[in-house]
């Protein structure tokens, strides 16, 4: 799945399924909005190809099912609606899709969903969800005080909202390991006005880390400033 798009092979969609079946991937609830994502996407780059797709996977059963019926209906496909229809399928597979690339970032396994759509689709919009997490930054720290708290509702979703920070940093550094072109896109993201200060400097503070030879951040406590620096 990882950055199918630079290289995608839509002959191989029903062997692939297939074989995540095999090894109980579907079964997975985590993993299965994420992979109904990519699949989704797969789908409908490829709308000759839909019918013949459900028709060769029309032996799956019970998880792998509900998968596919989940990646047809985020597909989006008219043929993709005709054939669910046909399924009888669940009811919340039979209206609108949701977006996937709007509304906020409540937890870590949407940020897995956003990097999904990206690795299909090569779509930046989905990377730009992600970065949309770094505004937790404000609360860095709130996972290890939550012990030490209240424990109240907001002292939860503080919590919540750092390990969000946590990952979305992670997987912005590391994936810009494997496939260096992500850089570029930060680059652009961090150079755009219109996205929020706290999500820039965090997305800076990513860069150098990742090109310290390039970029610098300088933060001021004190006055509660910081200063993007970066080599042309």
């Amino acid at each position: 799945m990882k950055f199918y798009f630079a290289n995608p092979q839509p002959e191989r969609f029903v062997d692939e399924v297939r074989a995540i079946a095999a090894r109980g991937e579907f079964d997975k609830v985590e993993t299965r909005p994420v992979l109904a994502t990519f699949l989704g996407r797969v789908i409908a780059a490829n709308p000759a190809r839909a019918e013949t797709w459900f028709a060769q996977l029309a032996d799956l059963a019970g998880p792998a099912r509900e998968a596919l019926h989940a990646a047809a209906w985020f597909s989006e496909l008219a043929e993709a609606r005709a054939w669910l229809e046909r399924e009888h399928a669940d009811a919340r597979f039979l209206g609108p899709a949701p977006d996937v690339l709007s509304g906020p970032i409540t937890h870590p396994s949407l940020l897995d969903v956003a990097w999904a759509y990206y690795f299909a689709t090569g779509d930046v919009r989905a990377v730009r969800r992600v970065v949309s997490a770094l505004g937790f930054m404000t609360d860095v720290g709130a996972a290890a005080r939550f012990k030490d708290t209240a424990q109240t509702d907001e002292d939860r979703a503080r919590a919540l909202n750092d390990g969000i920070f946590q990952a979305a940093s992670w997987s912005l550094a590391t994936l810009a390991q494997e496939h260096p072109p992500l850089l570029a896109i930060y680059e652009r993201f961090v150079d755009d006005n219109e996205v929020d200060p706290t999500e820039r400097i965090a997305l800076a503070i990513t860069l150098q880390k990742l090109a310290p030879e390039r970029w610098s951040v300088h933060i001021d406590p004190k006055a509660g400033t910081a200063r993007i620096d970066r080599k042309r």
